[in-house]
């Protein structure tokens, strides 16, 4: 594939989207006008962009492609033996097993790279804990842990695991070494 063919998906999946779009905000106000029942209007509404979002193929064409074409090139011109999956990370024992961050109750990960750099075999993914807290009207999560986890295999030995954390990491670029 190349950019033109990409271009070409990518105005199919917005033609597709805007498509959608028009005809659920369509036959929302179709709804409004006959049963002047507003919710009903507003869940017909989100049914129908839920569906229009589900159902555009050439929308996950596009984006399979372009991390083809783009992401997977640039990664191989950095790893050897590079294993990439945007849809998988890295699982939630592996963290749990370094006893270096609370876990919470919801786990995701994504954007999974394996590959060697300099003869180091490296791991990473992107990483989002959160903890869950009921109040008195609803459940709130706080995320305890957001960024990218990255585990080295160097080749040699450490007596200690090694937790490298950018300190105050929403305003500084410093970063502390704790082992």
């Amino acid at each position: 594939m190349d950019i033109k063919e990409l271009e070409k998906l990518r105005k199919k999946a917005i033609k597709f989207s805007v498509i959608g779009t028009t005809i659920c905000f369509l036959i929302t106000v179709l709804v409004v006008f006959f049963t002047k029942n507003l919710n009903c209007a507003i869940l017909s509404f989100l049914v129908g962009i839920s569906l229009t979002i589900f159902l555009n193929k050439s929308y996950e064409k596009f984006n399979s492609s372009f991390e083809e074409m783009f992401v997977v090139k640039a990664l191989k011109d950095v790893f050897t033996d590079l294993e990439y999956s945007s849809g998988k990370g890295i699982d939630e024992s592996v963290l749990k097993g370094t006893n270096m961050l609370q876990l919470g109750d919801r786990y995701s990960s994504k954007n999974f790279i394996r590959g060697k750099y300099k003869n180091v075999y490296i791991e990473q993914a992107d990483v989002h804990i959160e903890q869950s807290y009921q109040t008195k009207d609803d459940v709130h999560f706080v995320t305890l842990f957001k960024g990218r986890w990255i585990i080295f295999d160097f080749n040699k030995y450490f007596k200690a695991n090694m937790l490298v954390r950018q300190r105050n990491f929403r305003n500084s670029k410093e970063y502390s070494i704790f082992s």
